[in-house]
């Protein structure tokens, strides 16, 4: 499944060297989300994805109201 047939985006809400963040509609649990999309350019590098990976567990192990939730 591709992202467009599960979000709407909505808007970008930020972008850095490796990634772009946006705005966007879950379609199927109606809830709105943050996307972080990687550059394409970084997508065939293991290092980068490791480090992108290893923030995605970090996150997902904190749960505080002001630290965002991550589901996939």
């Amino acid at each position: 499944m591709e992202l467009e047939d599960r979000y709407e985006f909505l808007e970008t809400i930020g972008s850095g060297s490796f990634a772009t963040v946006y705005r966007a509609r879950d379609l199927e649990l109606g809830r709105e989300v943050a996307i972080k999309q990687v550059h394409e350019q970084y997508l065939n590098d293991p290092e980068s994805l490791e480090r992108y990976w290893q923030e995605a567990q970090l996150l997902a192990s904190l749960q505080h109201p002001n630290i965002v939730t991550i589901y996939d």
